[in-house]
């Protein structure tokens, strides 16, 4: 062998090596990235123009599960157990046994519709002062969670990695073979 079969050999490995780990590479990094982002869902997004880390959606959504819970608590003690009562029953159950972030939008979104059906109901009782200080106590756990929900940065960060990472060389030549990014929470 002479020293230009030599080179050529060694540039035809060396070609091989840099398309064959190249996608590879840039699949876990951004895989990795992406699992970063959806973890933020559970533990809360850091928050680069205030400098703190925010209460994670997760957190929001076991206020707002425990709020529910209490409501349908008071609503037992009134009585008060028709289709509103199940359907605010079945949301809940439904949040605490969602396994995906969209099925936790979903249900959040059920809890929301619910609750309101509930309170309608039960605001419109006669309720001792305690009861009215629950009623009120829930529903501004509820409501004030929900809000909470809607200020937090999580999907810009969703949405950003979508525009940025998966747009930038040699992203954009693999995105199409990545298996998922982070979820909306919508």
């Amino acid at each position: 062998m002479n020293l230009s079969t030599n080179r050529l050999l060694a540039v035809i490995v060396l070609v091989c090596v840099v398309v064959i780990f190249t996608p590879i590479g840039v699949i876990r990094s951004v895989s990795a990235l992406a699992s970063d982002i959806e973890e933020g869902f559970y533990n809360g997004v850091y928050n680069d123009e205030e400098g703190y880390t925010e209460k994670s959606i997760q957190s929001h959504l076991d206020n707002r599960a425990n709020a529910a819970n209490g409501l349908l608590t008071l609503s037992s003690q009134l009585g008060i157990t028709d289709s509103a009562y199940n359907d605010l029953q079945s949301a809940r159950y439904a949040l605490i046994d969602s396994v995906t972030i969209s099925d936790r939008f979903s249900a959040n979104e059920l809890i929301t519709k619910y609750s309101e059906e509930v309170y309608d109901l039960i605001s419109g009782m006669e309720l001792t002062e305690d009861q009215q200080q629950m009623l009120d106590y829930y529903m501004q756990t509820l409501r004030g969670a929900q809000t909470a929900i809607e200020g937090l940065s999580y999907n810009d960060t969703v949405s950003e990695f979508y525009d940025k990472t998966l747009k930038t060389f040699p992203v954009s030549l693999f995105s199409p073979f990545l298996k998922t990014g982070p979820e909306y929470f919508s």
